[in-house]
């Protein structure tokens, strides 16, 4: 096919054929209509204006869009914004097992003498992306036919498809059972309650609506292959069409069943057969078959992209009648295609976004002609010869069309598959949004919203994509793109299987991360990403492949690595293939790395060729999941690999006893994101109590004085105790970090006796009405306990409760994705024996964990933020002018550097934003200043919005000695505290930091 050029194709728009000869239809998609609904009332408000009326009942398919029609007498087909692509490459190959060899021409040749165009709904298990359901069997449902741009009766499409063989929409009627017009109550009163009874069961699949309205309705139209067949259970909805058709004519549509069942299983056997070598094609084992010959070739093609063009072209059909439906809208809603056929040429136009229908229709309704068609393929220069006259007129006379979607299938699309994007992201780099669980669960949230969504099943769809959110976030990248792509029904499938099963906690990680395992022959090896070297030891980068940076002398070959985490490199070689697998496995499963089971589908499977008699030394048990946050153990020699399983296999691992290096295992126990209220501190001591623990809590110890003092209570009972439960709110990264960072760890004592190990309690979700219950737990709380909650007043407390909450939601994916971590539903609960319940589980957890969070204590535990760093720090001066009035002097400072912080452990957006302003200068103006006995805050001009951070109040913190932490600075600014106004203009540069604790 070879490229038109852009003069070419204006040419053939603007040439006197076409002049002299209106722009005539090759073919046409239906308008798309916005007439969705929840349930039946707009069914019900049709047959109130049309009593004499009936109700058709077809199914909704869910696929993608196919045209066909004659030229040259081939079958030319189209896609709604181009053919002779990949897609409509499989939709042809469909069309071909549908219709027999013999009758492929005579399709072509009675579409081209009529000017018929028909539209089918195009399914596939391979090859065509996923929509509600992985199909049984690849097929083409016929939807529609159109003369020119008028559409056919349905009864005329049913006829159609009986003649050529085609597989037909399944129908029920629902209507009057006599050619009387006149009105009849009874019957009238008897559809309303056949359609009221289906309005509840918008949560139906299809076999359970096939029974229901085969027992209310008349089967009119059953096809070779049912919905069952074809598709399977999760059934998109109905078109229902309210419409006045003559008894007689029912019946000859009806006596057309029998045709439909005389092909039904040679269709059926060259469906599964297409279906099994399509899914061959997709997996890479089978190569795709050349374009038969009945098909139309086109000879050249152009798509116009620029707007500048496309506003000409639509300047040029302003006046064509077929055309001035889409010379209304803007050059941005439309994509056009030229396609050069001999001396002819055609143009497809497509409407590229579904939001510009409604805003088509409020802005055109009024007036006659408003549709707009999804797509529609012209011809700029007429046939050569003239096609038939022959009139298609139909009996059925439709009063009125509703869509009505279904439950099942609207979940998985829009409230699944549409809000991927906002977990994993999209393919497209350059548009990067916040993704994550709780951007997910929002859209979740805004489908529920859009769908109308009743609140029983929104309760049990919200469980379920937190589940699969979840399980989504613990996969590796392989597993994400996969999802970013949009094949997102095999996974969600599996992790269906999984939750059934309920081993979901246990599966967390069905893509693990794999590891390679380089055994070397040579001592000096490295790895290398192009870029950077890496040496024996070092972990790569994740997103990467990494190959040698050189042919390994000994190795057939180094297949490419898919994301590796860390990588063993083992320099001395191997006495025998045979010896080094043994011991490398050994090595590996007495480090608690979590083995692959063989068969895992979707594993990278990596694959070392050892020059050893030509023995493969296949790298399939050695695949392992390691958690991003512990660190792996590389050894220099397989001697010293050997020789560490050995030293661990001895010493064992237990809680109390000692780890691989001889230091006595400690367990810490703590809950992430539990706001005050939930019961947390009952829980804690319930666990502390059954396990004989020691306990802790900060809030034992109020001011700077008493750090130190609490500090040395913790190491203390961590030295006496061989589990500590620690008793303190940790909303986010930030106070996990200062308890993983300074507490206990930060001591040389503890760290040099002790293997610390870490385990959280974490709860399921933190809806709504979870935060209404910690409220009214806290709101009884005695107010003369003085600092009740966060070391603040109580009635201080509400005002930044919001903000804990927030902060406690935003952490909560990442919380529930780490090692160590138990994840439970029983907080919240009034009842007693939740309570005593959860007690128990924690405990059996906290004694039989295997997988404990372990900090790497020769990395130390990192925080990253963005920030304006003040620079150079205020002047005494400049301090006390911002004391003035306060009662403090500049004594009573703690002198900190001071930053506005821009983005706390930012996310890709807000990182890819602050680097490209790196030591920028940025002025700030300080507008006041608020205090208390703790510290003082100032807060910057309220039209300083930090880009990407949602903080509402930027702010300086100052500490003052022998106050608490500087975190409660919030309060002071939510507040009724003592304030000032203070006017004054600072200034520093944005940096990136990274503290290490």
């Amino acid at each position: 096919m070879t490229d038109l050029t852009y003069s070419e194709c204006l040419s053939a728009v603007t040439s006197p054929q076409t002049h002299h000869h209106p722009v005539t239809t090759l073919a046409s998609f239906l308008p798309k209509f916005e007439n969705d609904a929840e349930d039946m009332k707009k069914v019900h408000n049709l047959l109130q204006n049309h009593p004499t009326s009936g109700v058709l009942l077809t199914l909704k398919h869910s696929g993608s869009l196919l045209l066909v029609t004659g030229l040259a007498g081939k079958l030319a087909t189209f896609s709604k914004n181009s053919t002779a692509n990949d897609y409509t490459a499989v939709m042809d190959r469909i069309l071909s097992a549908t219709v027999l060899p013999e009758h492929r021409l005579d399709l072509a040749h009675y579409l081209e003498e009529h000017n018929l165009s028909l539209s089918f709904e195009a399914v596939s298990p391979a090859l065509m992306g996923d929509h509600g359901d992985r199909p049984n069997v690849p097929y083409l449902l016929l939807t529609s036919v159109h003369k020119g741009d008028s559409p056919l009766g349905l009864d005329q499409v049913i006829e159609i498809a009986a003649r050529f063989s085609l597989i037909p929409n399944e129908m029920w009627w629902i209507g009057p059972t006599s050619s009387s017009e006149e009105y009849n109550t009874s019957e009238y009163n008897t559809r309303t309650e056949v359609l009221n009874g289906l309005s509840k069961k918008r949560n139906a699949e299809y076999t359970e609506a096939r029974e229901y309205l085969d027992k209310h309705a008349q089967l009119v139209v059953a096809p070779p292959l049912r919905h069952g067949e074809l598709q399977g259970e999760i059934l998109e909805g109905f078109v229902v069409f309210v419409v006045e058709i003559p008894p007689d004519k029912l019946e000859n549509i009806f006596h057309l069943n029998k045709k439909f069942a005389s092909y039904r299983e040679p269709l059926l056997e060259r469906l599964v057969e297409l279906g099994a070598q399509l899914l061959k094609e997709e997996a890479g084992g089978l190569d795709p078959p050349k374009r038969l010959p009945e098909f139309l070739e086109w000879e050249g093609e152009r798509g116009i992209t620029k707007e500048s063009e496309v506003a000409e072209v639509l300047t040029i059909l302003a006046t064509e009648r077929d055309a001035v439906m889409f010379s209304r809208l803007p050059p941005e809603d439309i994509s056009v295609r030229f396609l050069k056929h001999g001396t002819r040429y055609f143009m497809i136009l497509h409407v590229k976004k579904d939001e510009v229908f409604a805003n088509y229709y409020e802005k055109w309704g009024g007036e006659g002609g408003a549709r707009l068609n999804r797509g529609h393929v012209f011809s700029l220069i007429p046939p050569s010869t003239s096609t038939s006259f022959t009139s298609f007129t139909s009996q059925i006379t439709i009063r009125g069309t509703v869509k009505w979607k279904l439950l099942p299938y609207i979940s998985r699309t829009f409230g699944n598959r549409n809000c991927l994007k906002a977990l994993v992201g999209s393919k497209n780099k350059s548009k990067i949004a916040l993704t994550g669980y709780n951007p997910f669960m929002k859209a979740v949230e805004r489908f529920f919203t859009n769908w109308r969504v009743d609140a029983a099943y929104c309760k049990l769809h919200r469980e379920k994509m937190s589940d699969w959110a979840r399980f989504v976030m613990g996969q590796n990248s392989a597993y994400k793109d996969m999802l970013r792509d949009g094949s997102y029904l095999t996974p969600f499938r599996e992790f269906e299987k999984v939750r059934r099963e309920g081993t979901l906690g246990e599966q967390q990680n069905i893509y693990p991360e794999p590891v390679i395992i380089v055994i070397d022959l040579e001592p000096e090896i490295t790895l290398t990403d192009g870029e950077i070297e890496l040496n024996k030891g070092e972990c790569l980068e994740p997103g990467q492949t990494y190959r040698t940076n050189r042919p390994t002398p000994g190795m057939g070959k180094l297949m490419s690595v898919y994301e590796p985490k860390f990588v063993l490199v083992v320099p001395d070689p191997p006495a025998n293939a045979k010896r080094a697998k043994a011991t490398t496995k050994a090595c590996l499963k007495k480090q608690r790395l979590e083995a692959i089971v063989d068969d895992t589908e979707g594993f990278t499977r990596l694959k070392l060729l050892i020059d050893d008699d030509d023995e493969d030394f296949e790298v399939r048990e050695e695949g392992v999941v390691v958690n991003g946050g512990e660190p792996i153990k590389v050894f220099s020699t397989l001697s010293d690999a050997k020789e560490y399983a050995e030293l661990k296999e001895v010493d064992g691992d237990d809680v109390g006893g000692k780890n691989f290096d001889g230091r006595q295992v400690r367990r810490i126990v703590a809950t992430l994101c539990c706001p005050p209220g939930t019961g947390k501190s009952t829980i804690l001591k319930g666990v502390a109590s059954k396990l004989n623990a020691g306990m802790v809590s900060s809030d034992d110890f109020i001011g700077e004085s008493s750090r130190n003092s609490f500090e040395e209570a913790f190491i203390k009972l961590v030295e006496d105790n061989k589990v500590v439960v620690y008793d303190k709110n940790i909303p986010d990264g930030d106070g996990l970090a200062r308890l993983l960072g300074r507490h206990v760890m930060g001591n040389a004592r503890v760290v040099k006796r002790f293997a610390v190990e870490y385990i959280f309690i974490v709860p399921r979700m933190l809806t709504d009405v979870d935060v209404e219950v910690a409220k009214t737990r806290i709101a009884c709380r005695d107010k003369e306990d003085g600092r009740a909650v966060l070391g603040v007043w109580l009635d201080a407390f509400f005002e930044i409760f919001a903000d804990y909450v927030r902060n406690c939601r935003r952490f909560l994916s990442e919380a529930q994705c780490m090692r160590g971590v138990m994840i439970t539903s029983k907080f919240y609960s009034g009842d007693a024996g939740a309570a005593s319940s959860l007690i128990e589980d924690a405990a059996s957890f906290v004694e039989n964990c295997t997988e404990p969070f372990v900090v790497d204590t020769n990395a130390g535990v990192k925080t990253k933020y963005w920030g304006v760093e003040l620079s150079p720090p205020p002047s005494d001066e400049v301090l006390m002018k911002i004391l003035e009035g306060t009662g403090y002097g500049v004594d009573d400072l703690v002198r900190k550097r001071l930053h506005v912080t821009l983005a706390f452990a930012p996310k890709l957006e807000q990182e890819n934003y602050w680097n490209d302003r790196q030591n920028v200068e940025m002025k700030l103006k300080v507008s006041g200043v608020a205090w208390d006995d703790q510290a003082l805050a100032l807060y910057l001009n309220p039209e300083f919005k930090i880009p990407l951070n949602e903080k509402k109040t930027p702010h300086v913190t100052i500490a003052l000695k022998g106050g608490a932490s500087a975190y409660h600075s919030n309060v002071m600014l939510a507040g009724e505290h003592e304030r000032m106004s203070v006017d004054l203009e600072i200034s520093g540069f944005v940096t990136r930091v990274v503290n290490e604790n």
